[in-house]
């Protein structure tokens, strides 16, 4: 999976390598970057942490993703513990509904265009 890097002046392109780097976005107010969030149950990710790290607990569960707050926010979605599947369901989304993960380490990338959640990269992830 190549390296995604947001800034002022080049936008959104990738580069060799693997992460997420934000670099000096100016006026993004409550759209930066913040902490990440930890989940192990079914119940809904939070639009105001930048990432969400989940870990599943032997059964499916389902977790949920509300709209996003402007358009241009991005969220990272990763499966870190697998004992079970997670999908992840957003409440509007760009030509999918689930994006099921089986695998710790899956991952997605998600830019909420201000009408519907599409995928930037994912790995692992599958679309239905």
């Amino acid at each position: 999976m190549p390296k995604v890097i947001v800034d002022n002046t080049k936008g959104l392109y990738q580069v060799p390598g693997s992460g997420f780097t934000v670099n000096g976005l100016e006026g993004l107010g409550s759209l930066a970057p913040t902490a990440s969030e930890t989940g192990s149950a079914s119940g809904a990710a939070s639009v105001s942490t930048t990432s969400s790290i989940w870990e599943s607990t032997g059964v499916e569960q389902v977790v949920t993703l509300p709209d996003g707050i402007a358009a241009g926010q991005f969220k990272r979605f990763r499966h870190h513990i697998e004992a079970g599947s997670i999908i992840l369901r957003p409440a509007n989304f760009d030509d999918w509904t689930d994006a099921t993960s089986d695998s710790a380490k899956d991952e997605i990338l998600l830019v909420w265009t201000g009408a519907a959640w599409r995928v930037i990269a994912k790995r692992g992830f599958t679309l239905s």
